[in-house]
């Protein structure tokens, strides 16, 4: 990214060709079709395997061992010589191969030294410790020049004469085996860096002198090695420890020195190619020169000249093929680190376009990279922040505030989110919403500590404003409340004053007919009865408004209501109006909601009457009383009808107060029951609308703050 950033961890190999070969950035869009995105990756022996060699080797040691001891105790001479035709092998050697075999297949079966149980620590120690007891037994007799008996204790008294005062003694090549690889294994319990180094040594030294012993079976070398001596060390016991050293050094594959052939590098790939190849490759060709040569297909020269040509072309194409495996290597290496270069500078683009300030630090507070939205923010160069502690440039407002948050994330791995003001370098206040958490290595210890950090004045701001303008909204709630119980509280009064003056007028208007009825005329008449017409009418306008206005003052008295009783109870009250007509009336299941009963039954009487009376002029009169619901919405109750409708462009007049959309000469009515009908629903939490067209009927819709009685 364009800050400046921490040395990389890198881990794995070939790290040198970025150095070594300039690769062009890909456009990270659109790559060639010709980049593949392999990852790039050594072939790796995985612990399992080095361990499941010692094990098998380990085995095949301590069988071989076995059989051989078998051969001495039972007096079968064909099972002391393993490879027939050699010298038998000795009975003690058996014996140290034996012990030596069960200790590193009880090694390689354990797990690492701390977790290996006592008993099995105890036992290995032993065997191993046994076995290089037998081995400088053995060697201090040699060097001593003396007899202890020590040699016959399992074979008993030789059984052939031989040039050898001693038969049944192993030979000092295999006594110095025995002792090196018994101390070897004897420490392969103790991780100490001494240990370590001792224990590889030592079976180094084992390997190193089994190989020259078995090259010296290969190559026929009685001028390396005197024939007495060999021959009281026979071929199967060079094999044997040929085993056993590499075993005891695969035990423990990732410690010592052991790491130049185990590690993930280049080195240690080499080395697991070559070492193997250049080991097998010596002793076949030996063996091969020292056959063609007894053989007679070739004299000593010819077989000396092609085994060096052999042995070179053998190496040459070890190492070709090592060559090009690197080659192939480090070309999809390439190719993955254009393509890291590629999604490198597209995370750039992203980190430098967030606005909110990202940041990450070490376990100690110290700033190791960070975004350009710091720059926007804090009006500061981003340059200057690295290699400073996080609370340098985002500080809480004080010292102990600041140590605190750093500490409870470095120390107790806290995850915090914390809002901090500062102040940009002009000094104007900043409000930040920061975020730290730490980030831990795939060990699960601590690495770093990662920070974001969003400008939320803004936003403060708009909360403040929003708050202000809430409690603002709440004292003008409470100003038209108590405007509307005043109105309230007025048109009651007002209505109860008119019904005095207007019974007057009633009444006077009767006396005036009664008595003076000779003395009016038919026009006079006719006045009057427009004047009780007006008085009724009156009336029947203050009733409505009267209770209008009761129904914005009580209580509400909520309970689980039957919806399908309600509207079948409100449905008899017009029962005059089906009189003489032919009128169909579908009252549906409902299901019961939690409301206010007795204002329920006046939205039902309301709807309808409504239905009833805008439905007058149809032949059949259709009305139908339903619900409609949706999934996540509340159930919509409806009354539906096929009168007269309307103009879905004056829907809103007909729940206005005394708003009518008919004259009374064609429909009666005062224009305040769909008023009161919206202002109950919407006491209940609801809402109420209409669908209709003109001559094709209505449909009046309502609902009751979505609750519902379905389930009791």
């Amino acid at each position: 990214m364009n800050a400046t950033y921490a040395p990389e961890r890198e881990t794995g190999a070939l790290r040198s060709a970025e150095d070594a070969v300039e690769t062009p950035s890909p456009d990270p869009v659109a790559p060639g079709p010709e980049l593949e995105p392999e990852p790039v990756r050594l072939p790796v022996v995985r612990e399992s395997a080095w361990r499941g060699f010692a094990l098998a080797a380990g085995a095949v040691v301590g069988v071989t061992g076995l059989i051989v001891l078998t051969g001495w105790m039972g007096g079968i001479d064909e099972l002391t010589r393993p490879l027939l035709g050699e010298t038998r092998m000795r009975a003690n050697t058996a014996l140290g191969l034996v012990l030596l075999g069960a200790s590193v297949v009880l090694v390689g079966l354990g797990g690492k030294p701390r977790a290996e149980s006592s008993a099995r620590r105890r036992f290995v120690t032993v065997a191993a410790l046994t076995a290089a007891v037998i081995g400088a037994v053995t060697l201090a007799e040699y060097v001593l020049g003396v007899d202890t008996g020590f040699d016959n204790l399992l074979s008993g008294p030789p059984r052939e004469s031989a040039a050898n005062a001693h038969p049944n003694r192993p030979s000092s090549v295999a006594a110095l085996m025995l002792l090196a690889a018994g101390l070897s294994l004897a420490a392969v319990f103790r991780e100490s860096r001494r240990a370590v180094a001792a224990r590889q040594w030592l079976a180094l030294i084992c390997t190193v002198i089994a190989y020259f012993a078995a090259l010296s079976y290969a190559y026929s070398a009685d001028a390396m090695f005197n024939a007495d001596l060999r021959a009281a060390l026979p071929l199967s016991t060079a094999i044997a420890f040929l085993l056993a050293g590499p075993a005891i050094l695969c035990l423990r594959p990732y410690e010592g020195w052991m790491r130049i052939l185990t590690a993930d590098t280049v080195g240690s790939f080499v080395a697991r190619r070559l070492l193997p190849a250049v080991v097998a490759i010596v002793f076949v060709v030996g063996m091969m020169r020292v056959i063609g040569t007894r053989e007679g297909v070739f004299d000593d020269r010819f077989g000396s000249a092609l085994a060096a040509t052999l042995i070179v072309a053998i190496s040459t194409a070890a190492i070709a093929g090592v060559a090009t495996t690197l080659n192939r290597l480090q070309d999809r290496y390439l190719i993955a680190e254009s393509e890291r270069r590629g999604a490198q500078l597209l995370l750039e683009g992203l980190f430098d376009a967030s606005d909110s300030v990202i940041a990450a630090g070490d376990a100690r507070g110290r700033v190791l990279m960070m975004n350009k939205a710091f720059e926007r923010m804090r009006g500061i160069p981003r340059e200057q922040a690295i290699g400073r502690t996080v609370h340098d440039f985002l500080p809480a407002p004080d010292v102990e505030t600041r140590e605190r948050m750093v500490s409870r994330v470095t120390k107790n791995r806290e995850r915090l989110v914390e809002e901090l003001v500062v102040h940009r370098e002009d000094a104007s206040p900043l409000t930040l919403n920061v975020e730290m958490f730490p980030m831990t290595d795939e060990n699960g210890e601590l690495a770093d500590f990662g920070v974001i950090a969003t400008d939320v004045t803004d936003r403060k701001h708009r909360e403040l404003r929003t708050r202000q303008l809430n409690a603002q909204l709440e004292i003008e709630s409470e100003r038209a409340g108590e405007a509307i119980f005043e109105l309230e509280s007025f048109a009651h009064t007002i209505s109860h004053d008119l019904r005095s003056p207007l019974r007057a007028i009633d009444g006077y208007s009767q006396v005036i007919e009664a008595e003076h009825a000779d003395a009016i005329d038919e026009r006079g008449r006719h006045f009057l009865e427009r004047i009780r017409e007006g008085a009724e009418e009156m009336t029947e306008l203050i009733n409505g408004l009267l209770e209008f206005s009761r129904i914005g003052r009580s209580e509400m008295k909520f309970s689980r209501v039957d919806m399908t009783e309600a509207a079948r109870h409100a449905n008899a009250l017009f029962d005059y109006e089906r009189e003489g007509r032919d009128v169909r009336v579908t009252i549906h299941d409902l299901p019961p909601a939690r409301a206010d009963a007795r204002l329920i039954g006046v939205v039902f009487a309301n709807l309808l009457s409504n239905a009833h009376k805008y439905s007058r002029r149809r032949v059949i009169a259709e009305i139908e009383v339903g619900v409609e619901s949706e999934p996540g919405r509340p159930i919509a109750y409806f009354v539906r009808d096929n009168g007269v409708g309307f103009d879905m462009k004056q829907v809103d007049k007909i729940f206005g107060t005394f708003e009518r959309l008919h004259t009374a000469d064609e429909y009666e009515g005062l224009g305040i029951g769909m008023a009161t009908v919206q202002r109950i629903v919407r006491r209940h939490g609801g809402r109420i609308w209409a669908h209709s067209e003109p001559d094709a009927g209505t449909t009046m819709y309502f609902e009751l703050d979505g609750e519902d009685d379905r389930d009791g």
